[in-house]
């Protein structure tokens, strides 16, 4: 649990799992109840759109290297070679970086809320 809200956990927890409180019943009944503005949450939703429309891409891109190494013929002057195991790491690591920041965002807006409001 976080020292400045203790309805926030810092632990991460698999998104596989059944819940994910970040947002506690509490917290959010009483942020409706404080009337706190959601303008903070919405900015940090428009970042956590652009990062995951970055994430989708970088995926799609390590998913399109299997195909190509699949297909590539080095014989052929024309046959595109797939990416190299390291890029592959690096965009795969890129990645983990952009989902860790996703969980920050959503993070620092439950901290945030959790602020406003005394739980």
């Amino acid at each position: 649990m976080s020292a400045a809200n203790p309805a926030v956990s810092q632990a991460r927890v698999s998104l596989l799992e059944a819940t994910y409180p970040l947002f506690s019943d509490a917290l959010v009944s009483k942020v409706d109840a404080a009337n706190v503005s959601c303008d903070r949450l919405m900015s940090r939703l428009n970042r956590i759109n652009v990062l995951c429309a970055d994430l989708s891409t970088v995926m799609r891109i390590i998913a399109g290297n299997q195909v190509a190494g699949d297909f590539h013929d080095p014989e052929d002057p024309d046959s595109e070679s797939p990416l190299s195991a390291g890029t592959v790491a690096s965009l795969a690591s890129l990645s983990a970086e952009v989902l860790d920041m996703v969980a920050g965002e959503i993070d620092g807006a439950a901290n945030w809320y959790g602020s406003k409001v005394a739980l």
